[in-house]
């Protein structure tokens, strides 16, 4: 991000120069909310040839003969394998991670089985959240697109995986928003509800952002992924 820019919350952007000789050229990030790890070394993970494993022995069984969405061929790499769960990502042909998929297993069983498809996607990777918050799509309103005069943009901000169709209401945090000469980057979370949930589409909720200045050229981001991840504007639900 450029040094040039402007965040609202003071608090953060004191903090980021105090951490920039961290790391920040080589940030925390997580795939499938698995452990996080320095992005280089998202791009050199093992792949799964490398390992003798029930969850892989699972895995490519499921590529052969799937038990739901089938899964696309090529390499696959392994994102983690703890005791209960293991995570593996699909290489696309540019090499990124095109989808993730993740097997878990119950105590006392050592028969792995593929997790719920709702949870399958690409791997952005994106910014560690704090614990107990949950990841949200982030698209631009279609009926209210900016325009370089702009000085708001209005966002629709939809809850990821299974949350029994809830509004988010009072638990969406957000937006925390950075400007900076080229880029408009925002940020948002949800409170996550544990418990059973149904997986039907989730309501989008509408969020108006005051821009300091016109936007302009500016190209607005979602700040959570790494790299940051151009916003869009929302596609219909058919």
């Amino acid at each position: 991000m450029p040094s040039s820019g402007t965040g609202r919350n003071q608090d953060g952007a004191n903090k980021t120069k105090k951490t920039k000789k961290k790391g920040l050229d080589d940030p925390l990030v997580v795939c499938d909310e698995w452990e996080a790890v320095p992005s280089a070394q998202l791009s050199h993970l093992p792949g799964i040839e490398d390992f003798d494993h029930p969850a892989i022995d699972t895995l490519h069984f499921e590529l052969d003969y799937p038990s739901g969405e089938p899964l696309p061929e090529g390499r696959w790499v392994v994102i983690n394998i703890g005791g209960y769960r293991a995570s593996f990502a699909a290489l696309s042909p540019s090499g990124t991670y095109s989808r993730t998929v993740a097997f878990e297993r119950q105590d006392g069983n050592n028969e792995w089985f593929r997790s719920g498809e709702a949870w399958e996607q690409p791997c952005g990777p994106r910014v560690p959240l704090m614990p107990g918050l949950g990841r949200v799509e982030v698209n631009l309103d279609p009926e209210s697109l900016p325009t370089p005069d702009s000085t708001s943009i209005t966002l629709l901000v939809t809850e990821e995986g299974c949350a029994s169709g809830r509004e988010m209401g009072d638990d969406l945090r957000g937006p925390q928003v950075s400007e900076t000469e080229d880029a408009v980057l925002v940020a948002f979370a949800v409170i996550y509800k544990p418990g059973i949930a149904t997986c039907p589409d989730n309501p989008a909720a509408s969020v108006t952002i005051d821009l300091a200045e016109p936007l302009g050229d500016r190209t607005i981001y979602d700040g959570l992924f790494w790299r940051p991840s151009r916003v869009r504007q929302a596609q219909p639900n058919w």
